[in-house]
């Protein structure tokens, strides 16, 4: 008798073990479902959904084109794909700066995969009506936007209808977060208007033509050493029409930036006796920690005030 109560004794213990077992996968699986994933094709956009999502639960967001690496040119590998077929949510600039989305995305089995052009509704800088001394007009668009503070609220503002319309029960958080963040956009926006109102000059020499935007803004004119796409170095008549640009218009400063090498820039500065300094398109990071968006923008007011005024 003891041992027949012994056994059933048993069963039930294992009963139990294995209802326990069901119902964590359950709590996992419903877990994993209510979890959103996010990607982000560059880091500007992975810092605005960050400061958009604090204080949120239950998501994660990634960025795609790693530190250290120049986006111009990049394209997603293996991983990068794997990553996205599991992913909610992909965010990315357009405009032209990510060429390979459109063939990323028909590739993908993740057709539930949402897909957010943060650009969307920024009145472009069409590339044929941009005239540069040195390189002519350009072809296509300009995609660095987000070097506009004007701009860069237009593109969370993106982000933060995707984040609402995804996840609704946490549209307050969103909400109040974009508040915050658009305040900050326009503060910054007259910070940039007021220490440039009396400068001296108005050009700047760039090592890429990222800085369209910013200087539509500002009044400002931007020739670049290398085009709107940093690919390729300026061949020798190029350099020579940049050196004398520089003499002939007392231009004082060549900027570099952090994600391109700065031997043509430097080269620049020695023939024509100018100073080197940093302009940072925050296209990416070198490194965690680096900075954010705000700070690095405000590096770069530094930086223009030290040429300009």
């Amino acid at each position: 008798m003891k041992i027949k109560k012994t056994w059933v004794f048993i069963f039930i213990l294992i009963g139990i073990s294995l209802l326990a077992c069901s119902n964590k996968k359950m709590e996992d699986s419903n877990a994993n479902k209510n979890h959103l994933k996010v990607y982000i094709s560059i880091y500007p956009l992975y810092d605005f959904t960050n400061k958009l999502i604090e204080d949120a639960d239950n998501i994660d967001v990634k960025l795609l084109v790693p530190n250290g690496i120049e986006p111009h040119g990049w394209e997603p590998g293996t991983e990068e794909m794997n990553k996205l077929e599991e992913a909610d949510v992909f965010i990315y600039n357009g405009a032209g700066l990510e060429s390979w989305v459109e063939k990323m995305m028909d590739s993908l089995d993740n057709q539930d995969l949402k897909k957010v052009e943060a650009s969307k509704g920024i009145q472009l800088l069409e590339g044929k009506k941009i005239s540069c001394p040195i390189h002519g007009y350009h072809k296509g668009t300009d995609p660095h936007v987000w070097l506009s503070p004007k701009n860069a609220k237009i593109e969370v503002e993106n982000i933060k209808n995707a984040l609402c319309e995804l996840d609704p029960n946490q549209t307050k958080v969103y909400e109040k977060n974009y508040e915050h963040l658009a305040k900050e956009l326009d503060s910054l926006d007259q910070e940039f208007e007021s220490s440039l109102k009396n400068r001296k000059h108005n050009t700047i020499i760039v090592s890429h033509e990222a800085f369209g935007y910013l200087c539509h803004d500002y009044g400002l004119k931007q020739i670049g050493i290398e085009g709107i796409h940093s690919e390729h170095e300026p061949d020798p008549k190029s350099m020579k029409k940049i050196v004398d640009y520089v003499k002939d218009n007392n231009i004082t400063t060549i900027f570099s930036e952090t994600l391109i090498d700065p031997k043509v820039s430097e080269t620049i500065a020695k023939e024509t006796g100018a100073k080197t300094d940093v302009l940072n398109p925050i296209e990416g990071l070198l490194k965690d920690g680096e900075g954010d968006y705000f700070s690095i923008m405000r590096e770069n007011l530094e930086a223009l005030k030290r040429a300009l005024l």
